[in-house]
């Protein structure tokens, strides 16, 4: 191979000129991550209840869901946690199976457990695993600073701004934590319940039924077949005439018995700044696309939906992992400067580009040769006293010869 390179010198030229072209070309398409993409064959199952003790959730919450993902194909095992006010499910499948289809799968059998959930428990959000020892923090996050209530805060920003969000290239989901979500309460009249011979457990099963969710059919697309499902929308007036049950051929309806009102979720914390409500938005990125890049979207992008939003609103960024990536490679790029810039920096009348010329120019070293000057470096770099006094030594009988 040297031989080669002797013998032909321009080729050599040529294929470093090459590489050197092709690495100039592929390093501003390198992906900058601060942890490696992983996707493992594992999926957890996430589903919060505020307030709920770990008992009530292991009972009403988790092993109903345990029981749906058993029976997921490719399910090898199950891992779970109830912990207070959180239910964590953990499936793990076979390796090489398509964890898409897994998760299309998965969701399809959860949405038969949804209406058995606990009304106050939030619906089931499936998410890929990540080991401990690979998560990172949140890759963008930015408070939400408004006078308006938490609540209204919330509805209004999952109106307008998260879609303005989404709709940046490389997000690929923008969260809100915070606040509380729109929900529809039936306070029941037990005196009126006794009359009407109704139970709870009765007005439950017929709520449940407007909740149903029609089959409309398969669809075949690229090899897949998918199950396509109709679900209606139902208006609070429609959910006050809803029959209960017939007696004597007159319609006992939900408004004879209950009392139908639209309210929010119980808020589980309060965050303020400046006497103004704060929520957060995380913002979580497509796999594969650049941390770097992506975050300077997002950057570009704030003060024109601040300015646009239809409310008063402020943004305050919280967490950026492509702005702490885009310092620490500054970082690695400046923080080895070697000796002589450092010399200059303590010294600025010396030149950088020559860490030893300081000492060659000092009066009393010019007559001194290169390898006693070194000597004293040495000294200096250990801080060695020893070394420094064999320098003084060595210089002393060099003044004496001369």
């Amino acid at each position: 191979m040297i031989r080669f390179a002797v013998d032909h010198p321009v080729a050599t030229w040529m294929l470093f000129a090459a590489l050197m072209v092709t690495g100039v070309y592929a390093l501003p398409k390198l992906n900058i991550e601060a942890m490696p993409e992983t996707e493992l064959p594992e999926l957890s199952i996430v589903t919060s209840w505020n307030g709920a003790s770990p008992s009530a959730i292991q009972r009403s919450v988790t092993l109903p869901i345990e029981e749906a993902v058993a029976g997921c194909h490719g399910v090898e095992d199950l891992d779970s946690q109830s912990r207070h006010g959180q239910s964590t499910v953990t499936a793990k499948f076979k390796r090489g199976t398509d964890m898409e289809f897994a998760r299309l799968e998965l969701s399809e059998r959860l949405g038969s457990v949804r209406r058995n959930l606990p009304a106050q428990a939030s619906q089931p959000f499936i998410r890929p695993y990540v080991p401990e020892e690979l998560r990172t923090e949140e890759f963008f996050s930015v408070s939400l600073i408004s006078a308006l209530s938490m609540n209204d805060l919330r509805d209004r920003a999952e109106t307008w701004i998260v879609p303005r969000f989404l709709s940046i290239p490389g997000v690929a989901d923008a969260e809100l934590r915070g606040g509380a979500r729109p929900l529809v309460r039936v306070l029941l009249d037990l005196e009126l319940m006794e009359r009407y011979g109704l139970t709870a457990d009765g007005i439950v099963a017929r709520l449940d039924a407007l909740d149903d969710i029609t089959p409309a059919g398969p669809v075949r697309r690229s090899g897949r077949e998918l199950t396509v499902t109709v679900q209606d929308e139902i208006s609070l007036d429609q959910l006050e005439d809803t029959v209960l049950r017939t007696i004597g051929g007159q319609p006992v309806l939900l408004s004879h018995v209950a009392t139908v009102k639209a309210d929010y979720e119980d808020i589980a914390y309060y965050s303020r700044i400046g006497g103004e409500n704060v929520i957060t938005l995380l913002v979580t990125k497509r796999s594969g696309q650049n941390s770097i890049s992506v975050s300077r979207r997002l950057r570009e992008e704030l003060p024109l939906i601040e300015s646009e939003a239809p409310f008063a609103v402020t943004f305050e960024v919280d967490q950026d992992e492509g702005e702490d990536l885009e310092d620490k490679l500054e970082e690695l790029v400046t923080r080895h400067p070697g000796p002589a810039v450092h010399h200059a920096r303590h010294c600025p009348e010396a030149d950088p580009a020559d860490g030893h010329r300081d000492l060659l120019d000092h009066p009393g070293h010019r007559h001194l040769p290169v390898d006693v000057l070194l000597l004293r470096r040495l000294g200096e770099f250990h801080h060695d006293q020893r070394v420094d006094r064999l320098f003084r030594h060595v210089a002393g009988q060099q003044h004496l010869g001369a």
